[in-house]
């Protein structure tokens, strides 16, 4: 063991810990801190991140853009539908006019 753990196993012992118990916390302080994430490790996930925010961007930029594309074609099919609508509107009232005369 390192002096510092040592130092440490005997301050936890002379609080009143018997040695497994002792032993116990300074693994669990071991396991812990090597866990924590270092600046390399943050500015790593950080690049990753951009990577992946860009990427959803260009995705999302790709979908509207199809959208918008559909959306206009279904426009322009319901204009055509609103003239043939209108176009049929005059001939169907010209008929009824015929007829009734």
């Amino acid at each position: 063991m390192m002096p510092q753990t040592l130092e440490t196993l005997s301050h936890l012992e002379s609080t009143g810990f018997n040695r497994a118990q002792s032993e116990a916390i300074i693994a669990a302080i071991g396991q812990a801190d090597s866990e924590l994430a270092t600046k390399t490790d943050l500015s790593e996930l950080r690049v990753e991140l951009k990577g992946e925010i860009v990427e959803v961007k260009t995705d999302l930029k790709v979908s509207t853009a199809a959208l918008e594309s559909k959306i206009a074609g279904v426009e322009a099919k319901m204009w055509r539908a609103g003239i043939t609508i209108a176009g049929l509107a005059v001939l169907l009232n010209k008929f009824l006019d015929w007829v009734v005369k």
